[in-house]
């Protein structure tokens, strides 16, 4: 699909971003939003409905994930009483169900459906459908989530008017993406491993704060971490796993023996807050963390 415009603020002003062999990559002018156009919408949709098992992808590194969603759960508020939470993308219920231990009553909802039939199994409801044919006007949550979904999203400003819409007063909303502006971008520009088909745009700090104003939601928290799988797999090349797929955060790729990952050793994990720490600083993690807070 050509769109001739941004995705996010509807401007036709753009300049080149990268150079890519398969994506055209564009530049907004006006928020300064990265994203490929023409996308490949329906074909990644198909993929993602009937030629993905975005379970089993995820199950192959369970145990960094499980670092991931406690550090997620640390930074979000404590539930009262059982309090509710919809988490956007829930991929195979492995946050939603991480929550559920920390007192929260979670729901997801999920495209793909060897994803949504693992979060099921995991005890998580689980609405299953694309977020924009998805009816849930008779139900507000406390806390909505949405763990890097953004960027595989045609209409951002459709999803984020989805999210602003399902959060009770008060509540809060939570969204990660890609940075374009981390570090890993800076070094490996068109060749950063990130810039595939799915991912139709591409995000800094400045850009996601425009696109949640204009869905009308106020940004009360930002922060940005990690180093990339780009770096990362450097490091697992050198250990002898280097063939298989991470995580975009930096997690190692999956190995054989998931109980024996690097990626997970507490040493490794206290010096990867403190890059973390730096990484927030100077906004080139390659993770955006945005945190809005809906008013009572």
């Amino acid at each position: 699909m050509v769109l001739g415009e941004c995705p996010s603020c509807g401007g036709s002003a753009r300049k080149r971003w990268h150079r890519h062999d398969r994506l055209q990559l564009w530049l907004c002018r006006d928020c300064g939003l990265g994203y490929s156009d023409p996308q490949p919408i329906e074909q990644v949709e198909d993929l993602y409905l009937s030629g993905y098992d975005l379970a089993g992808y995820f199950e192959a590194f369970e145990s960094r994930k499980s670092v991931l969603n406690e550090r997620r759960l640390d930074r979000l508020p404590r539930p009262d009483g059982g309090k509710t939470l919809l988490d956007v993308g829930c991929a195979d219920g492995q946050f939603a169900a991480a929550a559920a231990l920390r007192g929260w009553s979670p729901s997801g909802i999920e495209l793909n459906p060897p994803a949504a039939e693992k979060a099921r199994a995991r005890g998580v409801e689980v609405y299953q459908g694309d977020i924009g044919e998805i009816d849930l006007s008779s139900s507000r949550f406390d806390l909505v989530t949405s763990w890097d979904v953004i960027e595989h999203v045609p209409n951002p400003r459709l999803f984020l008017e989805k999210l602003a819409s399902f959060v009770k007063p008060g509540g809060t909303v939570v969204v990660t993406t890609l940075n374009r502006r981390s570090l890993v971008s800076r070094v490996f520009r068109g060749g950063w491993s990130m810039i595939v088909e799915d991912h139709y745009t591409y995000w800094d700090r400045p850009s996601l704060t425009r696109a949640f104003a204009a869905a009308g939601m106020s940004v009360s928290e930002t922060r940005s971490y990690g180093v990339g799988r780009d770096f990362v797999s450097k490091i697992d090349r050198w250990r002898g796993s280097g063939d298989n797929k991470a995580d975009p955060e930096g997690a190692a790729p999956a190995t054989r023996s998931d109980s024996a990952r690097w990626d997970v050793n507490p040493v490794v994990l206290a010096a990867e807050n403190g890059v973390n720490l730096l990484l927030d600083k100077l906004s080139l993690g390659v993770e955006i963390e945005i945190v809005s807070r809906a008013p009572r």
